[in-house]
Formats: structure tokens, sequence, C-alpha cells
């Protein structure tokens, strides 16, 4: 179970963006993403949908007729990031002492995108 999972809940939305925001460097096709979270391909393709709509992912590339999806990076993303690591540092044994400390790590964070580490 990922980060946003134990916040938000187990939906597929939920689950599709937990995978992509724990693998923001990467892009991955509906069939890897459902292999990856244990969802089906039709749910995939439903969730995908929504999110595309909603700018929480971006249409990468496509390789023959496959279509290679990311994790977008803005505003909304960045936010969701950043929770995930607060709520992993809250968990974590050195920073239950200091909880300020992770206001201004989680403040500052931004998830790395794949363009910026091959640039």
């Amino acid at each position: 179970m990922g980060t946003l999972e134990e916040i938000l809940g187990n939906t597929p939305d939920i689950r599709i963006l937990d995978f992509l925001i724990d693998n923001a460097r990467f892009d991955y096709t509906a069939t890897e993403i459902g292999k990856y979270t244990g969802l089906s391909k039709p749910t995939v393709l439903d969730a995908i949908r929504k999110m595309l709509r909603n700018n929480l992912i971006t249409e990468t590339r496509t390789v023959g007729r496959m279509n290679f999806y990311a994790l977008a990076d803005n505003d909304i993303t960045n936010a969701f990031g950043a929770a995930t690591l607060a709520h992993t540092l809250l968990l974590s044994e050195d920073m239950v002492e200091s909880p300020e400390k992770i206001v201004g790590i989680a403040s500052k964070s931004r998830i790395p995108h794949k363009e910026e580490l091959y640039a």
C-alpha cells in the first residue's frame, strides 16, 4: 500500500497516482500501470482519462499503438508529492520529535521529473 492510499483510501485513481508519484522519473503504458498497481486495463484506462482531463498525468509519447503516461508537473501533483513526503517523515521515528521540520521539508519539496533528470 502506498502513502496516498494510507491517507486518502484505496481507489483505482489513488493507486495509480501513488504509483506515478513513487516513479515520477519514468513513463508507463496503461498495461504497465495495471501490472504494477494490480488493476485491470479497463479500470486503468478509465482512470487515465479522468486524470488527463484533470491534468494529473500527461501523455508523454507514443510508440506504435502504445501511449505512455507520466505524472504531470504542476502545483497539484507537487502538493500530492509533498503530502506523501510529509506523511512518510511523520511516521519515521527520527522526525516524530520535531514535526516543524516536516512542514519545512514538505513545503519545499517538488517531485523531480524525467525531463529535468536527463537534460
